[in-house]
């Protein structure tokens, strides 16, 4: 059984595949995309979650940070970074899915250097979900 939260995920690296000339390689690991030597690289990972009291029993709301963090190196980094984030931003603010009520972005994380060297960076824009699922299940 795949979680909602999971089914997401991939719908979304699904659709970023699909873009033609995308300036960015795709991982699915966040230590792999650290390690990568060729950049920019995309990555989509989980944050926190919170669930709302209020929800109907046996219903849940689930509101879950999506982190899309872009790894980009060299002199044009932060060019680079931003660049893909232009891309990527209606691929995330329209999207949508079974189960998901709402999607909004939840703002971006000043960029991280790998110790020190100010060649490699990582910037994270985090997106929040809100969807639904039974107590009992996360997968719908």
């Amino acid at each position: 059984m795949t979680t909602l939260l999971r089914t997401y995920i991939d719908a979304l690296y699904a659709e970023i595949e699909t873009i033609p000339d995308f300036p960015a390689r795709i991982e699915r690991s966040t230590l792999r995309a650290f390690r990568r030597e060729e950049y920019p690289v995309v990555v989509i990972h989980r944050g926190a979650e919170v669930i709302s009291d209020d929800s109907p029993w046996p219903i849940v709301t689930r509101h879950r940070h999506l982190l899309v963090s872009v790894h980009g190196a060299g002199e044009d980094a932060e060019e680079d970074v931003e660049t893909v984030f232009e891309i990527l931003q209606p691929v995330l603010s329209r999207f949508a899915a079974a189960g998901l009520v709402q999607i909004e972005e939840a703002g971006t994380d000043e960029p991280k250097y790998a110790q020190g060297d100010l060649t490699r960076m990582v910037v994270t824009r985090r997106w929040r979900l809100t969807y639904q699922t039974q107590q009992d299940s996360l997968s719908g």
